[in-house]
C-alpha cells in the first residue's frame, strides 16, 4: 500500500536493508518476499562482512547527482570494500540466503512451540534469521512484559546463548543468529532459552541481578 501511495505521488521509496538484507530473512534483500521493487536501497552491518561499509543502491538517475549531495560516513574504502566483495561472494557460493530460509523457517517452527509450554511467550513472529519472541505479562491482553525478558536475556547468557531485548516496550527478544546456523544448532539454542523462560517464570532470577543492565 505504501508502494502505490508513493508511486502515485511520485515520491521515492527506499528501503532500508541495513540490518534485514544481504540474506538474513530468506531472500538476498528483504523486499523480495513482497510485490514490491523500491527506488532506492540501503545496505551496511553485514555488507563489510564485519569491517565498516554501507551503500546506497538505485537507479542512476537517483544517484547520478552533484558532488557532496550524498555522502555518508563508512562507505568507499579500499579494504572494507575488498571484504564486501568477499562477503557477496561467500553468501552466494555457500548458498547461505537458501539457508536461511530452510533453517529460520525450522527455527520459527521450534520457537513457536515455546508456546505450548510458557504463558509468558505472547507471540513469535520472524523471515529467516531474524526472529522475535514477543513476552507478555497476558496473553489475552497483550500487556508487554520487558522485566521477564530482561530476565530471560540475563540467564540466557549465563546457560550460553547471547539473545538481545528490543520492541517498543523492551519485551521483545531478537534472535539473530549467523547464516550458516544449522538445524542442530537451532535445537540446542531454543533449548537453552527454554530453560531461560523457565527459570524466570520460576522466579529464579532476581530484579536485584539485572537492574546493573537496565536499558540494555
Amino acid at each position: 500500500m505504501l508502494a502505490d501511495v508513493c508511486r502515485r505521488h511520485d515520491i521515492y521509496l527506499v528501503v532500508d536493508d541495513v540490518k534485514v538484507g544481504m540474506g538474513r530473512t530468506g531472500e538476498m534483500f528483504s523486499f523480495q518476499h513482497f510485490d514490491v521493487t523500491p527506488d532506492v536501497v540501503t545496505l551496511g552491518k553485514s555488507l563489510g562482512g564485519g569491517l565498516p561499509l554501507s551503500a546506497v543502491v538505485a537507479r542512476q538517475e537517483i544517484l547520478d547527482v552533484g558532488p557532496a549531495l550524498a555522502l555518508f560516513t563508512t562507505a568507499g574504502n579500499a579494504l572494507s570494500c575488498a571484504a564486501g566483495l568477499a562477503t557477496i561472494q561467500a553468501i552466494e557460493q555457500d548458498g547461505l540466503v537458501e539457508n536461511a530460509r530452510v533453517v529460520g523457517i525450522y527455527l520459527n517452527d521450534r520457537l513457536r512451540d515455546l508456546m505450548d509450554r510458557h504463558p509468558l511467550v505472547g507471540d513469535v513472529r520472524g523471515l529467516g534469521m531474524i526472529q522475535g519472541v514477543e513476552l507478555v505479562r497476558d496473553r489475552e491482553t497483550k500487556e508487554p512484559a520487558p522485566s521477564a525478558a530482561a530476565k530471560v536475556v540475563y540467564r540466557a547468557f549465563e546457560l550460553g546463548l547471547l539473545i538481545f531485548y528490543v520492541g517498543m516496550f523492551s519485551n521483545v527478544l531478537e534472535i539473530t543468529p549467523p547464516l550458516i546456523l544449522t538445524q542442530a544448532e537451532a535445537d540446542e539454542g531454543v533449548a537453552i532459552l527454554d530453560q531461560a523462560i523457565s527459570d524466570v517464570e520460576a522466579g529464579k532470577v532476581s530484579d536485584e541481578v539485572v537492574a546493573p543492565y537496565a536499558g540494555w
